[in-house]
C-alpha cells in the first residue's frame, strides 16, 4: 500500500482504506421490463442511453403507465431549492457544470443493462449514484488531465550553455587595439552558435493534487460517459475460442463483436475495462484477441485514470470491473478516516439529508398523481 501522498496516477494508487464493497440493489432480470414502454424509452433516449437509467425510472418502465414518469427529472424539489439549510442540495447549474438537454436526477442510482458479447441483455445491474451520476465538473477534469500529463512528461529537455559548448576557448581578438567589441569567447550567447542562456535543464513537471480532487475527476469522467450514453456494462469481455480454428481467438472475430456492442455509439476508439490480464472477465483472452486492433485499449481497472476515460470515445467495462471501482470510489479518503467522531457526526448529517430528500420526493410524486 502506498503511502498517503498526492502522486497517484491510476486509480490503484489512491491510499483509500479498505472499509468493505458497497451494497448494491438485488438484480432483475430483463424479462420484468416492460416491452412495448421499454422499446419506446430505446427510441426517446436511444438505444444505448436507455441501458442506464436513474434507479428511480426503472419502475416506471417495468409497469404500464405513462413514459413522462420515466424522464430524469430535476435533481432536487422545488421546495428543498428554496430551503434554508446548513447543506443545501447539489444543483449542478453553475457555470462550470456540463449541461444536458434533459437535466438528470444526481446521486440517485442507474441502474445498467449488462450485456454479453453478442449484445444480448442478460440482467441489470445497480451503478451508485454517488459514482456514476454526479455533476459533471469541467475545472475538475481540466486539473485532474493537467495533473497526470505532468506526471507522465519526461521532462528530457536539456540545452547547452557556454561552458558545455565545445570550442571558445581563447579570446578571439584582442581587448583593444581592433576596433572590434570586446568578446572574450566566441561561444557567448550573443555568438551564432554559442551556448543558450537560461534553458531548460532536464527536470520533473510533476506537482501535487488534492486525493478529493482526484475521486472527483474520476466520479465527473464515468458520469460524463454514463450521461452521453458512451459508457456499456457486459457480463464478460472474454471472447469465445473459434471451433473452425482449433479453439483459438481470432482478432475477426473478437472485432465483430465489439463493434456489435457498439453499433449505436459514435466513436472512434474504445477503452476495454476488465479485472485485469489474469480475471475472468475478460483477461488473456481478451488481450489476445484485441491487441492487433489500433483503436482498442485494454486495462485492468486499477491502472484505468480520467485520461484514458476521456481520451476514448466510448467506454466498456465488466459488471465485476465496474462493481469493484465504484467500491474504491466510495471509500473515505484517510484525512476523513483518521477523523472518526467528524465523519460519524458528516455520515449522520448526510443520512439525515438522504432521508429528507427521499421523503419529499415521494410526497411529491403521490401529490402529482
Amino acid at each position: 500500500m502506498p503511502s498517503c501522498s498526492s502522486s497517484a496516477a491510476s486509480l490503484s494508487q489512491l491510499p483509500f482504506r479498505c472499509l468493505g464493497t458497497a451494497n448494491h440493489a438485488p438484480s432483475t432480470p430483463p424479462s420484468q421490463v416492460n416491452p412495448t414502454l421499454w422499446q419506446q424509452h430505446r427510441n426517446l433516449w436511444g438505444p444505448t442511453a436507455a441501458t442506464l437509467l436513474p434507479q428511480s425510472t426503472m419502475p416506471a418502465i417495468r409497469q404500464d403507465g405513462d413514459l413522462s414518469a420515466a424522464r430524469m427529472a430535476s435533481p432536487t424539489p422545488a421546495m428543498l431549492k428554496s430551503a434554508s439549510s446548513a447543506f443545501p442540495p447539489t444543483t449542478g447549474t453553475g457555470p462550470l457544470t456540463v449541461q444536458y438537454p434533459v437535466q438528470p436526477s444526481y446521486f440517485q442510482d442507474r441502474e445498467a443493462v449488462v450485456f454479453d458479447m453478442g449484445a444480448q441483455p442478460v440482467r441489470v445491474q445497480a451503478l451508485p449514484g454517488r459514482v456514476f451520476n454526479v455533476p459533471v465538473r469541467i475545472d475538475i477534469l481540466k486539473r485532474v488531465v493537467r495533473y497526470l500529463r505532468a506526471q507522465w512528461q519526461q521532462g528530457t529537455h536539456k540545452t547547452k550553455n557556454r561552458a558545455e559548448v565545445r570550442g571558445g576557448g581563447r579570446k578571439p581578438w584582442p581587448q583593444k587595439g581592433t576596433g572590434n567589441a570586446r568578446h572574450g569567447s566566441i561561444r557567448s550567447p550573443i555568438w551564432v552558435g554559442g551556448g543558450a542562456a537560461h534553458g531548460p535543464k532536464p527536470r520533473s513537471h510533476a506537482h501535487s493534487l488534492p486525493l478529493s480532487i482526484q475521486v472527483m475527476g474520476y466520479k465527473s469522467a464515468l458520469s460524463a460517459r454514463a450521461n452521453e450514453g458512451r459508457m456499456i456494462v457486459v457480463d464478460s469481455l472474454a471472447p469465445e475460442p473459434s471451433a473452425q480454428h482449433g479453439g483459438k481467438v481470432k482478432t475477426k472475430a473478437t472485432e465483430q463483436q465489439l463493434k456489435r456492442l457498439l453499433h449505436s455509439v459514435p466513436y472512434k476508439t474504445a477503452l476495454l475495462v476488465d479485472s485485469g490480464p489474469y480475471a475472468a472477465d475478460g483477461g488473456e483472452l481478451l488481450r489476445r484477441g484485441s491487441r492487433n486492433l489500433p483503436w482498442v485499449t485494454i486495462l485492468p481497472w486499477q491502472k484505468v485514470t480520467v485520461y484514458h476515460i476521456l481520451k476514448h470515445g466510448a467506454l466498456i467495462m465488466t459488471a465485476d470491473a465496474a462493481a469493484a471501482m465504484a467500491a474504491k470510489l466510495q471509500e473515505p479518503l484517510p484525512h476523513h478516516a483518521a477523523r472518526p467522531r467528524r465523519m460519524a457526526w458528516w455520515s449522520e448529517q448526510q443520512k439525515a439529508y438522504r432521508d429528507a430528500l427521499t421523503e419529499l420526493v415521494a410526497a411529491q410524486q403521490q401529490g402529482q398523481a
